[in-house]
């Protein structure tokens, strides 16, 4: 089940009882979250033209909310965006370097 959804959650599996009264205050918030994103990218010069750009997108301070009332630890770069080139943090240089001349095939 998504924390936050009346609609489609089944009576039958609810959510764990700390989830549940975590987030009993009413919030307009659905706790679903895409945490990342990644494609293949492809640069146009250079011996290694194929590279996997993924990008990662900060929790929500309501989500942040419900994990801390509810218990849940959860790592510090979930609380954080950024973006990664082969897995490696990518610094302005690298993304800047990408820019001018890359193109999805």
């Amino acid at each position: 089940p998504i924390v936050g959804d009346d609609k489609y959650t089944l009576p039958t599996h609810p959510p764990p009882s700390n989830l549940r009264e975590a987030t009993q205050e009413p919030s307009q918030d659905m706790l679903l979250h895409c945490y990342s994103l990644s494609f293949w990218r492809y640069k146009r010069q250079g011996s290694e033209k194929r590279f996997r750009l993924t990008i990662t997108a900060p929790l929500q301070q309501p989500f942040l909310k419900a994990c801390q009332s509810a218990g849940i630890t959860l790592p510090p770069e979930l609380k954080q965006g950024r973006a990664l080139v082969n897995g490696d943090i990518a610094d302005d240089e690298t993304l800047a370097s990408f820019s001018s001349g890359v193109y999805i095939d």
